[in-house]
C-alpha cells in the first residue's frame, strides 16, 4: 500500500460519523495485517515529472491521485489492486500493472478479473482467483 495511501485509509475508517466510525485501534491492528509492506511515495524529480504528464494528458480532479498511486505502485514494481474501475482506467495510462475487482479487492468472496500484466502476482493480497485460471479448477483465497 502506497504511504500516503495507509494515512488516508486510517483518517477515513476512524473519521466517519457514529455509529460508522472505527475504533482506531482496530483500525491500525487491521492495516498492519492486511498491509505489511508500504511503499515509499516518489520522490519530487517524479512527483513533478507525474504533474507535467497529467497536465499534458488533461487529468483533473481526483484522477490526479489515481495516477499517484498507480505511479507509486509501478517504481516499486508491484501489482496495483483495486476496485476502482474508473481508477484503473488511469493507472493504465500510467503504465503500471493493475487487477481490478468487481466488487471488492480484498477478497471477501469476491472474484477478479484480469486487467493488464501481472495477474498471480495478485495471489500475495489473498485476492480469489477464478475458478478457470487454477490447475485444479477452483478458486483459492
Amino acid at each position: 500500500m502506497p504511504a500516503h495511501a495507509l494515512l488516508e485509509t486510517y483518517s477515513v475508517l476512524t473519521g466517519f460519523p457514529p455509529p460508522h466510525r472505527a475504533a482506531p485501534d482496530l483500525v491500525g491492528e487491521w492495516l498492519d495485517d492486511r498491509f505489511p509492506m508500504i511503499l515509499s511515495p516518489p520522490g519530487p524529480q517524479e512527483q513533478r515529472a507525474l504533474v507535467r504528464r497529467l497536465a499534458a494528458a488533461g487529468r483533473t480532479g481526483g484522477a490526479v491521485y489515481d495516477a499517484l498511486v498507480a505511479l507509486t505502485a509501478q517504481l516499486a514494481g508491484a501489482v496495483l489492486v483495486t476496485a476502482d474501475v474508473r481508477a484503473a482506467a488511469t493507472t493504465g495510462w500510467s503504465g503500471s500493472r493493475c487487477v481490478t475487482s468487481a466488487r471488492h479487492p480484498f477478497g471477501l468472496g469476491e472474484t477478479v478479473s484480469r486487467s493488464g500484466e501481472g495477474w498471480a502476482d495478485a495471489q500475495r493480497w489473498s485476492v480469489p482467483y477464478p475458478a478457470e485460471s487454477t490447475a485444479e479448477g477452483r478458486s483459492r483465497g
